[in-house]
Parts: C-alpha cells; sequence; structure tokens
C-alpha cells in the first residue's frame, strides 16, 4: 500500500488535496461482504468536500462502498477504471465489444464466454465487453474515445506459450491440460501452427491502429483531430452503446463515440458514397487478388473467415483497389 499528498488550486481559489492508495497483492473478487478491505472517509466538518474513486481492474467489484445504514460516509465512485497512460488529447482511447460468444475448438467441441459478471446474463453480440475501461481521464475528457472488436477475435499464438503447449515441444498440445480458446492450427515448417480465440482491449486497440493507417493512406495529412471528428461523425451507434440498461456498467461513457466503421470513415475522409475501383496495372502489388497466397487463413473484423472470392477493399501506396 502506498499513499500520495498532494496539495492542489481549485478553480474556487481554495486548496485541495489528493490521497492516492495503490493496493498490490493478488486479485481477488470477494464474493462475501464480511471479508471486504474497508476503507471508511468522513468529512471533518460542515461544507468540507470529499471525493472518492476506485480504477479496480474489475469495474463489476464494488469499490468504497459505504456502510449500511450509515450517513455522512462517502461512498465513493467505481466509474474511473482507466489508467493515467491515455490522458492526453493525442491518445485515441479504444474499448471493446464482442464479436463472437461461441466458437469451435480443435477438438471439434462448441465453446461459449460465461455469463457477464456485471449482468449475471449470457453474453451477446455487440454488446461491451465486461473488461473494457471506461471513466473521466485527468483532463477532465470521457473515456473511451470509441469501441472496437475485442472480444471473440480468431488471432494467431505463441507456440512457446506453456500455458497452452508442452514446454519441450512448442506448438504441441498437451491434451490432459488443452485449453478451450484452441481453435486450429496450420501445418507448417515441420510443426503446427496455431489459431486461438484471444480477447481484450489489446485485440481491439489494432483493429483501430490498421483502420486510422487505411484512413492516412487515403489522406495523408490528416491531424488527429481530423481522425477524432471523423470518428465522432460515422462511428455506429445501436442499443448496446445507448441503452444504459444494455451497457454493463450502465454507464454511457463505457460506449466511447461508438462502434468504428471504417468504411464510413474512409468514405467521409475521400468526401464520397461510394468507393471506385481502380485496376491494378500490369506489376505485382499487394493487392487483395495476392494477398491470399499465404498458406493460413485470413479473418475480416467480424471473426468471419474471408476467401478469394470475396469482395473488398485495400488502399496500398495511396491507391484503392477492390477485389472484384
Amino acid at each position: 500500500m502506498r499513499g500520495a499528498n498532494l496539495p492542489l488550486s481549485t478553480l474556487a481559489g481554495g486548496t485541495a488535496f489528493v490521497y492516492s492508495i495503490a493496493l498490490r497483492g493478488k486479485g481477488v473478487l470477494m464474493d462475501d461482504a464480511n471479508y471486504r478491505l474497508a476503507l471508511v472517509v468522513k468529512a471533518g466538518h460542515d461544507g468540507q468536500t470529499i471525493m472518492m474513486a476506485c480504477n479496480g481492474d474489475n469495474n463489476f467489484e464494488p469499490c468504497f462502498d459505504a456502510p449500511a445504514g450509515l450517513t455522512g460516509f462517502t461512498k465513493g465512485n467505481g466509474d474511473f477504471t482507466t489508467s493515467t497512460s491515455i490522458c492526453t488529447d493525442y491518445v485515441i482511447s479504444v474499448g471493446s465489444y464482442i464479436t463472437r460468444n461461441v466458437w469451435q475448438t480443435y477438438r471439434n467441441t462448441i465453446a461459449w464466454y460465461p455469463a457477464s459478471k456485471m449482468t449475471g446474463q449470457r453474453q451477446q453480440l455487440g454488446e461491451i465487453s465486461d473488461f473494457s475501461s471506461y471513466g473521466i481521464d485527468d483532463n477532465g475528457k470521457l473515456r473511451p474515445t470509441l469501441l472496437a472488436p475485442g472480444m471473440g477475435i480468431i488471432s494467431g499464438t505463441n507456440n512457446y506459450d506453456n500455458n497452452m503447449f508442452l514446454v519441450n515441444a512448442p506448438g504441441t498440445v498437451d491434451d490432459s491440460n488443452s485449453s478451450q480458446f484452441l481453435c486450429s492450427y496450420v501445418e507448417k515448417h515441420g510443426r503446427n501452427n496455431w489459431y486461438v480465440l484471444e480477447q481484450g482491449t489489446s485485440m481491439a486497440a489494432p483493429v483501430v491502429t490498421g483502420i486510422v493507417a487505411l484512413w492516412m493512406q487515403a489522406k495523408p495529412v490528416l491531424t488527429v483531430n481530423d481522425i477524432l471528428g471523423v470518428m465522432k461523425n460515422t462511428c455506429i451507434n445501436d442499443e448496446f452503446t445507448t441503452n444504459p440498461a444494455m451497457i454493463p456498467s450502465g454507464n454511457k461513457v463505457q460506449a466511447g463515440y461508438g462502434k468504428i466503421d471504417c468504411l464510413a470513415g474512409l468514405k467521409e475522409i475521400l468526401g464520397t458514397t461510394g468507393i471506385e475501383t481502380i485496376e491494378v496495372g500490369g506489376h505485382r502489388e499487394a493487392t487483395p487478388s495476392t494477398m491470399y497466397s499465404v498458406d493460413a487463413p485470413v479473418y475480416n473484423m467480424m471473426g468471419q473467415r474471408v476467401g478469394k472470392s470475396q469482395k473488398g477493399l485495400v488502399i496500398y501506396k495511396g491507391r484503392k483497389y477492390v477485389n472484384q
């Protein structure tokens, strides 16, 4: 545990003291209220204001809950789960929503996510992930900026991950202790190379990174504020981002601008309602026609496997190509 006493000036001209307490140890969700760490704070005199915030990893775990039946105590706010690393105008913070809730394991069995820890209900496609952080950053801005697919993503995995594979045989599954997240593999270089179901804002953020890269290939002079403006104007909003009853935390801040829409953003940037087809010249480039020459299967943002016959758009070196 550590604490910090930081004097700050308030807008009213007074002095505020900020105390920060950090707990280190094994993270556990304590279901029994008789065994909780209690931190009770009460004002020393009338008119004194005390604000408490918790940025715990599990935003479904109550933070600083006020004792039942007692008055004059500060309950605190648990809607602050973002870290200080995003507290700048030049950072696009990304939350996660669900694009797959059931999947087929390598044993050809069907697996699914457990019920939401916040709602107790089966998690639905399109719903914001339980673990997707939200809150107000140090500069008073609402976070996250927007949402992207981050739960139920089929991804390549590390053959040397000893939580899934035998340590002395990379990529070899221990059937007595295998993971339900292992999906399929590709045989290459004399061993199996696995795909696994992944989740996390660590999966959602690269989706946004790739989309922003695509946008900037279409218009390299875009600034951060331009990109934020495109996101705000074109994000998709549905019942899972606008109805607090459908949001795990019940707080609309958790949805940001909504769900990123790559094509809508691209159309706004190019100032067009459609994307024209530009034929490939006589030279070979990384176009949709050639990008499927690899042995590994390709998946789109929704976790669907993409075939050679499926139409799609790519921008390469500032030029637009369409799979016919």
